[in-house]
């Protein structure tokens, strides 16, 4: 599976105009006061949203394309990217305790 600049990884800090497209940011997006604050931000108020900035890094959610087999590893190929991959494995069926 290619993981693609610009698509599931990106570089930090990142210009505007270059957020991923299928990776999302570690921070939420918020929203701006809407009766109060500086008299130049009236414009930006207008819009009511502030995007979430990606402070530390960018998370891309992969699917199991076999959910019915067991993930035994994860194994990186080229290095020569240079871009750090961190995996975390969540589970969504229900665990025995």
């Amino acid at each position: 599976m290619a993981i693609r600049e610009r698509f599931e990884i990106q570089a930090l800090p990142t210009p505007w105009g270059r957020l991923p497209f299928l990776a999302v940011t570690d921070h939420l997006d918020g929203n701006l006061p809407r009766f109060e604050g500086r008299w130049s931000d009236a414009g930006a108020r207008l819009c009511e949203h502030t995007l979430g900035w990606p402070q530390g890094l960018y998370l891309w959610c992969w699917e199991n394309p076999e959910p019915d087999r067991v993930i035994e590893r994860m194994a990186r190929g080229t290095a020569t990217s240079g871009f750090c991959a961190s995996p975390a494995v969540t589970a969504t069926a229900s665990v025995p305790r």
